[in-house]
Order: structure tokens, then C-alpha cells, then sequence
């Protein structure tokens, strides 16, 4: 088990990936594409997170599961980053993803299924790692779909036992895996928009509506919900207020793990004892920063400092 320091934000990864990118000027469909030689980067939520942690000075530990070829090599190349990783060995190998970049930045994925859980041993052994490594005052973040094949209540229960360790947890999943996990209130949740509707049961048209929308799970305990809203910034309802948060334009290069690079900002911030204001200006700054670069690498926190300059937070003073 690697030297951890504390306090340390923890990664849970159920379905890593190696992630491939292939660049071209123009995908055209039937056609022949001649291509410099693909990049594979690490890839999954989690990982992207601790990444960028990483690379923001933050201590973190990336927790996977990962099987075969590709979860050796996955494991191997964030170990050769200098990341902190625990791993539990599974029988599925690991998924890998094709993500085509245009030369416009328009990105097209073709990302494989998320795969069965190899052995249900592989949940006990996960948490008895995140037994082993956390204490009070660390963060967790639970982000990704759960394997096919597991309980669709695993994030909630994890939540439920860090609260009652004192160890705060952030939610970045979706469909019925965000539905349960949220009835637990973990400190921080961070859909996009098509989550926040799909949770809620309808659509929602305006920033106003979102926000609105967002409030019922502040009233039940969540203690903020950061919602991608992609160009237009971040959408936030919190104990602490309404807000609005507006980014630069930028060249976007890659999309790719933007969202959770936005995580790793939030927390970065809040472990630098920034306000909260700052901390969400921090955390859309990393975002913004995060698609400027090719694949799926983080920005250097030059990179997002610069960016941050040019963040405005508005609060909102909406009618619930």
C-alpha cells in the first residue's frame, strides 16, 4: 500500500479504460483516413480526477478495478506518472475507448460497453482498501458508471459508511447509479444537464429552472450540486447560495475528462482554503483549461491560474 498524506482526496474507478486517440482533419464516414499513430492515455473518471489533482500539487490515490493486458498497462503508466494507485485484479479486461479528434476540435467516441463485475469479491476487496487508507477529513470520489453487474446502490451505501467516518464524498455518476447514490447526500454532486433532467423528470429551459431544480437535494442534505452546463460554464445550488458561473471562450481541443478535471479544481480549492466563491471560479478555470490541451491530460495549474483570471461568478437570487 503506497505512503499516503494526509488529507488526501481518493479516486473509486470501477470501469477504467485505456483511452485512444486517433487525430484527423476531417472524419468523413466510408471514407479512408490516413492517420498519425493513435495516443493512448489512462482513462475513466476517477483516474482523470487524480490526474489532475496530481498535477495541482494535491495528494491523491487512485483506486481501480482492472483486469488483463490493458489494466497492467493502465496501472503501469499511472504508476510511471508518479500517481499513488491501489489496484484489485479482476478476470474482465480492461475496456478500451476510440475517441477521433477533428482538426475543428469536433470529437467523436466510440466507447465500449462497461463491462460485468469480474467477481463480487472485487467490491469487498475495494472497500476494504478504502478502509486501510482513509481518515477523517479525507475526500472520496465515486465517478463513472458502476460495472453491469453491480449493486445499483453501491455508491449510496460507501457514501452512508464515509459519513459515519467523517470522510466527505463526491457523486459523478448517472442514471439509477445517481438516483440511489444521491438519496445518501453526499457532500457534493456534479451532473450536466441531461443528468439533472433525467433525475428530476423533466426538462429544464432555463438557468433559473436548473437552479430551482437543483434545491430539492440542498434541502435534503446534499451540501452542493455543481451542474457542467459546457460552454456556458457551471450552474451551482449549495448551502451556501445560487450561482453562476461564466468561462472564457476557448479553443477547444478535447473534451474529454473536462468535467472531471472541473472535480479535481472544486476540491484543489476547497484543500487550498480558497472561499467558495473562488474555489467554484478555481473550478471552472480547470475545466476550461482541461479542453485546450489534446487527449485526456490535465492542465498545469499555470494554465488554470491564468484561465481563473477570467472567470466571473454571479450570485443568483432565484424564487424556490
Amino acid at each position: 500500500m503506497p505512503q499516503l498524506n494526509h488529507p488526501q482526496v481518493v479516486t473509486v474507478t470501477l470501469n477504467p479504460a485505456v483511452d485512444m486517440f486517433v487525430y484527423t482533419n476531417e472524419l468523413t464516414p466510408g471514407s479512408l483516413h490516413r492517420v498519425k499513430t493513435p495516443i493512448q492515455y489512462p482513462g475513466g473518471k476517477g483516474i482523470n480526477v487524480s490526474k489532475a489533482l496530481m498535477a495541482f500539487g494535491t495528494s491523491t490515490l487512485a483506486v481501480c478495478i482492472a483486469g488483463g493486458k490493458q489494466g497492467r498497462w493502465l496501472e503501469e503508466s499511472l504508476q510511471g506518472l508518479g500517481m499513488k494507485t491501489a489496484f484489485v485484479q479482476t478476470e474482465i479486461e480492461t475496456r478500451m475507448n476510440l475517441k477521433i479528434v477533428e482538426s475543428c476540435g469536433r470529437l467523436t467516441e466510440f466507447n465500449t460497453q462497461v463491462p460485468e463485475l469480474g467477481r463480487v469479491e472485487d467490491l469487498e476487496t475495494l472497500q476494504s482498501i478504502l478502509d486501510r487508507v482513509l481518515v477523517p477529513g479525507d475526500w472520496v470520489v465515486l465517478s463513472g458508471a458502476l460495472p453491469r453487474t453491480a449493486p445499483v446502490d453501491w455508491y449510496g451505501r460507501v457514501v452512508e459508511h464515509c459519513k459515519a467516518h467523517q470522510i466527505k464524498t463526491v457523486l459523478d455518476t448517472s442514471g439509477d447509479a445517481l438516483r440511489e447514490g444521491i438519496q445518501a447526500c453526499p457532500e457534493v454532486v456534479k451532473p450536466n444537464l441531461v443528468e439533472l433532467e433525467e433525475l428530476v423528470g423533466r426538462p429544464l429551459k432555463s438557468a433559473e429552472e436548473v437552479l430551482t431544480a437543483a434545491q430539492q437535494f440542498i434541502v435534503q442534505g446534499v451540501s452542493t450540486v455543481l451542474m457542467s452546463m459546457g460552454a456556458e460554464g457551471l450552474l451551482v445550488t449549495s448551502q451556501e447560495g445560487m450561482y453562476r458561473v461564466q468561462i472564457p471562450r476557448v479553443s477547444v481541443r478535447s473534451t474529454v475528462g473536462a468535467g472531471d478535471t472541473t472535480v479535481a479544481g472544486f476540491l484543489h480549492a476547497t484543500f487550498s482554503g480558497m472561499n467558495f466563491s473562488d474555489s467554484l471560479r478555481f473550478a471552472a478555470a480547470a475545466g476550461t483549461a482541461s479542453v485546450v490541451n489534446f487527449g485526456n491530460g490535465a492542465p498545469s495549474l499555470l494554465e488554470v491560474e491564468k484561465v481563473f483570471q477570467q472567470v466571473l461568478v454571479t450570485r443568483m437570487e432565484v424564487a424556490v
